[in-house]
């Protein structure tokens, strides 16, 4: 056999294998997706925004760049006016333009109504692709009219992460709304509270927790709100009453749900929460200092985590003021993780670093004061910044006490910036 042929033969193959990596099936509809299946309306989204701006919650990028712009906007069909993303051209019209939609979690099956084909109905071709950019495969249909439903599932066990809607040569741009996505994987949305305490402080009186978990989403929030101890296993406590170390959430669309432990002044619960949910929730901590008659003394709000490998945050420590600065912060990414601690001053320079205190495992807690990660600067004032850097992913939080005579008493709290997010 001759070399150029091989070559060619070797380049065939290889071109050939790019374009037919599997196929994309049609699904007929949504009563074909799972009943774990999200289904995002745009109904309440603001018209002239940007869609990603407004759907990242929900893992959900619609791609800016040179295919076009995708922004919510509205379509007008049969006398019913229905929000939509618009797939606005920078340049020109539409024409060979393509919608592309991103999926931070790989998808199953992705549906949605389309919209802006015209009075006649018109031409759309849906291309998938998967984490590594291989086409999955093409869909494409002739003669689709507007507020019809098409959806799509790989011939192969590959989710989709990218999706691209084409109207081909037609000058309209691509509009869809309503969409659904069935996940490879079912992932429900977690977010972290770094700290919890309940219990009596000597002296002063007591600690309570009180978690407000809101559901941001039109859909009902399922799943659960649980307890842990530092070292990750599960903490029983006392909720609104009820004794567990898991409680279920069943929170109505746009409504809230709170979650207060007692105030107890005879036994003391310290850890972290983790919260799970099938739709994108907003929950906020907030440590309650009261005194033995129950009046609250102060309160300070604690920000809920997703996790991330690095962190950065301020930190102070004042003597004099019995201001103190400590972190709690847990590993949440499933195996023993590595991170240092290190502190600067406010001139940027290096002051002290600790390789030791988060060597953790998986599941595991650690919260300490500043005085504890750097034991030389014990009785000095310190203001500064500590970045965290992990092995693994971690959720975090920075807490500002302050002495009240009797006890340390946590007056506010700091978020841990992130460049992840």
């Amino acid at each position: 056999m001759k070399k150029s042929f091989l070559i060619f033969a070797f380049l065939s193959l290889t071109a050939f294998s790019a374009w037919t990596f599997g196929a994309l099936n049609e699904v007929a509809s949504r009563n074909l997706f799972g009943p774990d299946s999200l289904r995002i309306d745009f109904e309440d989204l603001t018209t002239g925004t940007a869609a990603s701006e407004q759907l990242a919650k929900w893992g959900v990028q619609f791609l800016e760049g040179s295919h076009g712009i995708p922004t919510v906007s509205q379509a007008y069909e049969w006398g019913v006016l229905t929000t939509v993303v618009e797939n606005t051209p920078a340049i020109g019209d539409s024409s060979n333009k393509q919608m592309i939609i991103q999926f931070k979690r790989p998808a199953a099956k992705v549906g949605f109504d389309l919209y802006n084909l015209g009075s006649s109905g018109g031409d759309v071709t849906l291309t998938a692709y998967n984490a590594q950019n291989e086409m999955l495969g093409t869909l494409s249909k002739s003669d689709v009219d507007n507020s019809n439903f098409i959806a799509v599932e790989p011939s192969i066990a590959q989710g989709i992460s990218s999706l691209h809607v084409s109207y081909g040569a037609s000058a309209s741009p691509e509009q869809i709304a309503d969409i659904s996505i069935e996940l490879v994987q079912r992932t429900d949305f977690v977010s972290y509270l770094a700290q919890y305490a309940d219990g009596p402080i000597p002296g002063t009186g007591a600690l309570q927790t009180t978690i407000l978990i809101t559901n941001l989403s039109d859909s009902t929030a399922s799943g659960s709100l649980e307890f842990f101890r530092s070292d990750g296993t599960p903490e029983t406590v006392e909720v609104n009453g009820e004794v567990s170390d898991l409680f279920d959430l069943d929170i109505p669309p746009y409504s809230a749900r709170t979650f207060s432990t007692p105030a107890s002044l005879t036994t003391l619960v310290v850890g972290y929460a983790r919260i799970s949910s099938n739709v994108p929730v907003e929950a906020t901590g907030i440590f309650r200092t009261v005194d033995t008659s129950g009046n609250i003394i102060s309160e300070a709000g604690l920000s809920l985590e997703e996790g991330a490998y690095s962190y950065v945050g301020g930190v102070k420590q004042d003597i004099a003021a019995g201001l103190k600065s400590g972190i709690a912060v847990v590993n949440i990414s499933g195996d023993s993780i590595n991170a240092s601690i290190k502190l600067y001053d406010e001139d940027g320079d290096l002051i002290g670093t600790n390789v030791e205190l988060l060597q953790l495992e998986a599941g595991a807690q650690r919260a300490v004061y500043l005085s504890e990660m750097f034991p030389q600067l014990a009785g000095q004032d310190v203001s500064g910044t500590l970045r965290i850097v992990s092995s693994g992913k971690v959720a975090g939080v920075i807490l500002r006490s302050a002495n009240s005579g009797g006890g340390d008493v946590v007056i506010s709290s700091l978020p841990l910036g992130t460049l992840e997010k």
